[in-house]
Formats: C-alpha cells, sequence, structure tokens
C-alpha cells in the first residue's frame, strides 16, 4: 500500500509486492512468474484507514449488518503488472537505489513454470555462483545464491495471485461514501479520484530504501560498481 494524500514514501516493507518493487529495483530480480496483464490490486493506504473507520461507524449504527465485508480493490484502476514493472525500471534509471546490485534494463515476465525455471538459472543463479565464488576467494561470506532462494521463497506467495486474474465485488466499497455527511465523506475518502500511477511510482523514492545512510558506499562508488 501507499498514501493517496500523505504519508510520502510510504509502502508495506514486508508484502511480497514491495519485496518485489525492491528486488527489481536493486537490478537482482530478473525473471518473474506471472500473466502478463494480470491486474495488480494496489489501493491507497489512507483509503483503507477511512474504509476501515466508516465500515465500523455505518455498523454500529445499523446502517450495515455484522459481520461487514468491504474488499479495498481499485475499482476502476487497472494497474497491469507489465506497466508497473515498465514504470519501475524507468524510475530505478531515474533514480538509483543504495546497496543495488546492478541496472535492470529488461525484466522477463513469463507464464510458464519451465520458461521461468530455466531464465532463473541463467539470469540468477549461475551469475550467483559465480559472484559468491569470488566472495569466498576473497574471504568474504557468499550471500547470493541464499538471496535468490530467499526471493523465490517470498514471491511464491504471491504466484496464485500473478498467474490469473481475480475479480473482486466492491459495491461494499463504493457505497461508503454514502455512509456519512458529505462533509465527512470528503474528510474520510474512499474514492480514487486523483491516484495516478504515476505519482505512486514517484512517492518510492521517500521509502528508507532510498536512504543513502544505509549503504556503505557513497553514491559515486555506487553508481560505479552498478555501471560496471
Amino acid at each position: 500500500m501507499i498514501a493517496l494524500k500523505f504519508f510520502q514514501g510510504y509502502a508495506e516493507e514486508y508484502s511480497s509486492l514491495a519485496q518485489l518493487i525492491i528486488a527489481i529495483g536493486k537490478g537482482f530480480h530478473k525473471v518473474l512468474l506471472a500473466t502478463p496483464d494480470v491486474n495488480l490490486e494496489v489501493i491507497p493506504a489512507d483509503v483503507v484507514a477511512n474504509a476501515h473507520i466508516i465500515a465500523a461507524y455505518g455498523v454500529a449504527n445499523g446502517r450495515y449488518s455484522s459481520p461487514f465485508v468491504v474488499n479495498c480493490a481499485p475499482f476502476g484502476l487497472p494497474l497491469h503488472l507489465t506497466y508497473m514493472v515498465t514504470m519501475l525500471l524507468k524510475l530505478i534509471n531515474t533514480y538509483p537505489v543504495p546497496n543495488a546490485f546492478r541496472y535492470s534494463n529488461n525484466v522477463w515476465i513469463v507464464n510458464s513454470k519451465v520458461e521461468k525455471t530455466l531464465l532463473t538459472i541463467f539470469e540468477h543463479y549461475i551469475p550467483a555462483v559465480g559472484i559468491d565464488l569470488m566472495l569466498i576467494l576473497q574471504g568474504k561470506k557468499p550471500r547470493l545464491f541464499s538471496l535468490y532462494r530467499f526471493l523465490d521463497r517470498v514471491m511464491n506467495v504471491s504466484e496464485p495471485f500473478l498467474t490469473r486474474r481475480v475479480e473482486f465485488a466492491t459495491e461494499n466499497l463504493r457505497d461508503l461514501q454514502n455512509a456519512v455527511s458529505l462533509e465527512k465523506a470528503e474528510e474520510l475518502y474512499t474514492d480514487l479520484e486523483g491516484f495516478n500511477v504515476e505519482e505512486f511510482m514517484g512517492q518510492l523514492t521517500g521509502t528508507s530504501q532510498y536512504d543513502w545512510k544505509n549503504d556503505k558506499k557513497t553514491k559515486s562508488e555506487r553508481l560505479k560498481l552498478i555501471n560496471r
């Protein structure tokens, strides 16, 4: 999640989608098992928070029965995976990420486990073995191969959602703005008017992953490394 009107740079750091964005941004993730035109259910965090408040109020005053289910999904605002990846690659080439491994000019998006396995071997694991051997020879701890194993486990959680399209009923979410007065509906907004995908991607530069103090190298040293 990100915020629509405040909390600049907020992102859920431990969700698989956030891990995917971070991994692509740092040049680690080059192969993704997914349907290219799958719709990502990205919704602003402040809209979700407001939905919780109004839903609780609506149940308390009897407008809605309990349990009341609200699917917080971005109705009318499809965000396809291919578009998000393209925007992300554009972003990281403009704003390099601290602790980056390399620049990514392309990410493979395939809908076949066989293709994904073959591409992963060549794009991820063979380079990882080579770099880990270099680290061992330098007396350092190998870590890249285990990192790719970790990324594979993380992304397995998202696989069912990235390989098939899921349609969520959003009638209850749409009705929330009718559950309070016009003044409160403006304050506790739940509609997605003004949600711009490019602005959403731009907010990522405000997250902790863009704090160069977390990088042991200076920005110029890191740029030389990822451009090698």
